[in-house]
């Protein structure tokens, strides 16, 4: 006796389930806004980024939110550097501790002598001849094969 057909549970759809539910997500863009890379939230949540890439290009609020968490986190990694020279630089930090820091880096490097020029002339290249050749300019070429 065959028995009867049932209907799927409301709200689980045929297929394969979800790898990267809302439960998932949220715990990814925790990991974003707290400073992680998308790499490193992927891996810290169980899933590839090509997963979270892929979330990104079909779902737009998830796009949002991840744009969202990608702010805050560079923010985030930004405030562990320090204050010196190279947040000045690439950060664009105009605070008075990194501006007194690139400003004195600037003027050790100017102060600096310049290094020597080089005085060797540059020169031909030194040309060997190959044995079993004449001097002539084309005979470095290999003899084309004969057409019967």
């Amino acid at each position: 006796m065959t028995r009867p057909r049932t209907r799927p549970v409301p709200g689980r759809g045929r297929g394969r389930p979800l790898l990267f539910d809302d439960t998932q997500k949220k715990a990814y863009l925790k990991h974003v806004t707290a400073g992680l890379t998308l790499n490193e939230a992927a891996a810290a949540v169980g899933i590839d980024r090509r997963t979270v890439n892929h979330h990104t290009t079909t779902d737009p609020r998830f796009r949002e939110a991840r744009d969202t968490a990608k702010a805050a986190g560079r923010a985030a990694r930004w405030d562990d550097k320090p204050h010196n020279e190279y947040r000045y630089i690439h950060g664009g930090c105009r605070c008075p501790q990194c501006t007194t820091a690139a400003s004195s880096a600037r003027a050790a490097r100017r102060a600096e002598p310049p290094p020597p020029a080089a005085d060797t002339p540059r020169h031909a290249p030194t040309v060997i001849p190959l044995p079993n050749r004449d001097i002539r300019p084309d005979q470095h070429l290999p003899p084309l094969a004969a057409v019967s």
